[in-house]
């Protein structure tokens, strides 16, 4: 079973330790709701509970999918508290809560020892009940929500968005038949606030519980005779588990840091030997692995749940004194922990104590696998940026000899762990620096003839023991997916090393693939599908993405052009392509097992480029394409998904395939119709719109690229062809009609708004190419009220999306961006210039008062790009638009530059908002027929024009 934190999934040693105390917390389940009803004074609430639960145990039991992680619902006959067993369970805890002494020393003010270890029996079943309410609501509830992937060798980052139940699914009742009270976000808010409340006070009291200094001894050796070692322990790790219970269920719910934060990680250096840490004292001393345990799950937790906050953490110099902000708090929190992991992993694996009052001596093991969890998500809620000396920590850490053994011992928890680790400094684009300076500094040794094993080159022999361990670990793999996307280099010097592990992968694939089918989810095929995927995914990244964002801007720096240069080389994509891909995707069927190898290698053969496929043979290009469209009728729905992409991207960038468009059409357009799937059918909108951005492209365009191509001599085959096959396609009046029909059916009001964005795209590019005749055409689109003209129903369904009622400021966005391309043509004012001069109408609206400035540019943009002779009166409109434009551009620019903004987001865009209306206005100024009104507007906002260098 898998756990999320928000919509993430957590992984790892973490998500072991949270399942194995969920379990324990089942298999006495029903003992701990009838003790909590006894103790609360609700035996009727729990016997209803209880009653209820043995009933429904007759319901079928659901079918789980192993081969995605999921189990057997252990909670089906397992009786879950009510909201007000619950919440009267917590009000007792609190007040237990307030007899207790400060922390490090927690004991209760009772009045004897029979009464305190009462008191504490009692705070035991309080923590377990609450925790056994969380988990179980909440892996209830994860079986609704389809969890994000996690990517890389990391985890993925913290979305606080609620978990909403699915439609027609009663709030009251959940997958095991057991009745829970109407959770409704307000009700699910008190709840988490309540319990969030209660979870910190209690690990800020008793996590520690009856520790004294550790100059008097060890963790966990001061307990009375009366109280044993193992309720003790019970008490630290349940107070711990009850507020990741808290965190796991309420996700998405509010963690208020101003005030939880300081309670967490209080001032106190967790590596003297005379202080106390709720958190940090009991991961690295206390004796018991369990609590151990509990306090490096808390911590995981913590960071994950925290991690957005923590992005705009800083270190501070230290000298202020009277007020501390978030972002410094924060910043002090990051810095800590940095050391103190630091200093833990540096200690011995076990460590002896003797304590003043015993004869006999202690030892603790010190387990290196839960301090490098702990970091790894540590690394990625750092932001390195703003925490210089966080850095300088992580590169410290690099060196520690523990990491580089635990790879070389291959111990299984300790390994993922430091993979894990390994993987998040790798991902980090803050840490590059790092990285790299530890690769120079061991090529230096390696030239002067010096031990790189020691600290200064640590991070060779790191990778040296790392990628020993490649053909038959997974999380190698996804090590290496994050050194091919942000150290390429790294990867190209090992590049023998890692394509000879690959093709042992294969060749294990392909020695078990004659007995292995799609209903076999064994963990044999279940750990090759991993890691396989893993490695192509880690070949995808080194070879580079051709798919870049539509600005040139890629949020992630792995695709920024400062890149390109040390991607793979065409040799090496040939030899990636020939021994790996190509064999990886024959093996590929319907009854292929290995559906993440499938879509991997669906993803590679989309982005490994033209010059690649076209050093092939057309035979091998026939057998690839074959491949692909096969995976477009795949019973997976993400095969299916993967395999449109793909035709999507062959579409939009290879020649190769430019024959191949008029069936990409007809097979899209079938999957956006009849596709149950939403991402299949988000995917052929995709693929369509790409295919229409071809539309564009004219003769001429492809006659001059060619001639480019022969006076380089670089004369292929296959781009004379492209010129030849893209024409056919334009002139091909069949398709072209379709094109148009699904752009306007990929925009009804039923279709969802990802498709919808696209479907505006495809309208975009067809405005700019369609002749008159395509454009007063008649629509055949089923759902349509009254027949319609090609250009009337795109202009009709643009400005419905440029209604203030449209909440999507994205579909705006592009519909702005569509107008403007379609009223730069004069052709479309001729063929409907009803609809052209509404639009133009319309954006003036937009450009004044829409509040997302990004929208509002691209409205200036549109109009920029409109010719001034086609708004003249009584050529297409009756009054004259030139008015209207001017007003509504001079208007625009006077609220910019008076500053009035109401966000960051509008100050942020407010620069570019500028830029765009200067630009529309000089296209006015120069360009518009002399007119009084007109000049009557200019001579208006005169002196706004002169500042601004217009006039």
């Amino acid at each position: 079973m898998t756990f999320l934190l928000g919509d993430e999934m957590i992984g790892g040693v973490i998500q072991g330790a949270l399942h194995t105390f969920y379990t324990s917390l089942c298999s006495v389940s029903e003992a701990l709701l009838r003790a909590a009803g006894e103790l609360t004074g609700l035996v009727d609430e729990v016997h209803q509970t209880v009653r209820h639960t043995s009933e429904a145990t007759l319901l079928p039991q659901p079918v789980a999918n192993v081969a995605q992680g999921m189990l057997l619902m252990p909670s089906h006959g397992c009786p879950v508290p009510s909201t007000l067993l619950v919440l009267a369970t917590a009000a007792k805890f609190r007040a237990l809560l307030h007899r207790t002494k400060s922390c490090g020393t927690a004991t209760w003010k009772a009045s004897s020892v029979v009464s305190e270890l009462q008191d504490v029996e009692q705070a035991v079943l309080c923590s377990k009940l609450i925790s056994w309410y969380c988990l179980a609501t909440a892996w209830q509830r994860n079986m609704k929500t389809e969890p994000r992937a996690c990517g890389g060798g990391g985890s993925p980052s913290v979305s606080h968005r609620h978990t909403r139940r699915p439609r027609n699914t009663p709030a009251n009742v959940t997958l095991d038949g057991s009745q829970l009270e109407d959770e409704s976000s307000e009700l699910d808010a008190q709840l988490a606030e309540e319990l969030f409340r209660v979870g910190v006070d209690a690990v800020a009291r008793l996590s520690t519980y009856r520790q004294t200094s550790r100059v008097d001894g060890l963790m966990g050796a001061q307990c009375d005779s009366q109280f044993s070692k193992e309720l003790c322990a019970e008490m630290r790790s349940s107070v711990l588990y009850l507020l990741v219970a808290a965190l796991v269920r309420f996700g998405g719910s509010r963690f208020n840091l101003t005030l939880y934060l300081p309670v967490l990680f209080p001032v106190v250096d967790a590596k003297s030997a005379r202080s106390m840490h709720p958190l940090l004292t009991p991961l690295l001393w206390d004796r018991e692995v369990g609590v151990r345990t509990a306090a490096a799950v808390l911590s995981f937790v913590i960071l994950k749940k925290t991690q957005p906050s923590l992005r705009y953490a800083e270190e501070t110099d230290g000298t202020r004194k009277s007020f501390a902000s978030l972002s410094a708090q924060g910043g002090r929190v990051l810095l800590g922990l940095h050391e103190t992991l630091l200093w833990g992993l540096g200690l011995p694996s076990e460590l002896e104590w003797t304590p003043r009052d015993a004869a006999s001596h202690h030892s603790i093991g010190i387990t290196s696998g839960l301090l490098l969890a702990v970091f790894s998500v540590l690394v990625s809620a750092t932001p390195y940026q703003r925490c210089a000396h966080c850095v300088s920590l992580v590169d410290a850490a690099l060196t520690i000899p523990v990491i580089c053994e635990a790879l070389r011992r291959k111990c299984d928890p300790e390994f993922k762990a430091v993979t894990a680790f390994l993987g998040e400094v790798f991902k980090s684009e803050h840490l590059t620096s790092v990285v790299e300076r530890r690769l120079n500094l061991r090529r230096k040794c390696a030239e002067r003839g010096a031990d790189d094993g020691d600290h200064r080159g640590g991070l060779g022999s790191l990778l040296e023991a790392l990628l020993a361990h490649a053909v038959n670990q997974m999380e190698v793999w996804r090590c290496v997916v994050q050194l091919a996307r942000m150290h390429p280099l790294v990867v190209s010097a090992h590049f023998s090393l890692l394509i000879d592990a690959s093709l042992t992968i294969l060749r294990a694939i392909q020695n078990a693939g004659g007995y292995l089918t799609c209903a076999d989810t064994s963990e044999e095929v279940t750990q090759l599908d991993a890691t396989l995927s893993e490695c192509l995914r880690a070949w995808l990244h080194f070879m580079g993405y051709l798919w870049q964002s539509f600005d040139g801007r890629s949020a992630d720096p792995a695709l920024r052009h400062d890149m390109a240069s040390h991607r793979a080389t065409l040799e090496q994509k040939q030899n990636i392509m020939t021994s790996l891909l190509i064999p990886t995707l024959l093996l590929t069927s319907d009854d292929f097992p290995y559906t993440e190898t499938h879509r991997a290698a669906l993803r590679c053969v989309a982005q490994v480029g033209d010059e690649t496929l076209q050093m092939l043979s057309p035979t091998v290009r026939g057998k690839i394409r074959a491949q692909v469209i096969a995976g477009t009728a795949s019973r997976h729905d993400d095969v299916r998904a993967e395999a449109i992409t793909t035709v999507g991207v062959w579409s939009w960038k290879y020649v190769t395939f430019d024959s191949e468009l008029p069936d990409f059409v007809n097979r899209s357009v079938s999957a956006l119709r009849n596709d149950p799937c939403a991402r299949v059918r988000f995917k052929a909108a995709f693929a369509l719109s790409n295919i229409t951005s071809r539309l564009c492209e004219t003769e001429e365009d492809h006659l001059t690229e060619f001639s480019e191509t022969k006076r380089l001599g670089d004369d292929k085959t296959a781009t004379s062809e492209g010129i030849v096959n893209n024409v056919l396609l334009r002139q091909s009046p069949q398709h072209v009609q379709l094109l148009c029909d699904i752009a306007v059916y990929a925009t009804l009001p039923h279709q969802e708004a990802a498709i919808a964005s696209h479907g505006i795209r495809m309208m975009s590019h067809l405005l700019r190419c369609l002749t008159f005749e395509e454009l007063i055409a008649e629509l055949t689109v089923d759902g349509l009220e009254q027949p319609q003209g090609v250009a009337e129903g795109f202009f009709d369904t643009l400005l419905r999306f440029m209604l203030p009622s449209s909440r999507d400021a994205k579909l705006r966005w592009n519909a702005a961006c569509a107008l403007g391309f379609a009223l730069a043509r004069e052709v479309v004012f001729d063929a409907e210039p009803k609809g052209a001069t509404k639009a133009v109408e319309r954006l003036c609206v937009l450009l004044c008062h829409d509040c997302i400035f990004k929208v509002r540019t691209q409205a200036a943009t549109a109009l920029g790009r409109i010719s001034p002779t086609f708004l003249v009166a009584g050529r297409y409109a009756a009054s004259d638009l030139t008015l209207t434009v001017t007003r509504a551009l001079c208007s625009a620019l006077q609220q910019v530059v008076g500053d009035e903004t109401e966000n960051f987001a509008q100050y942020k865009e407010q620069g570019a908002l500028r830029v765009a209306l200067k630009r529309a206005l000089e296209v006015m100024i120069t360009g518009a027929a002399p007119s009084g009104k007109v000049q009557s507007v200019f001579a208006e906002y005169r002196r706004l024009l002169v500042e601004e260098g217009l006039l």
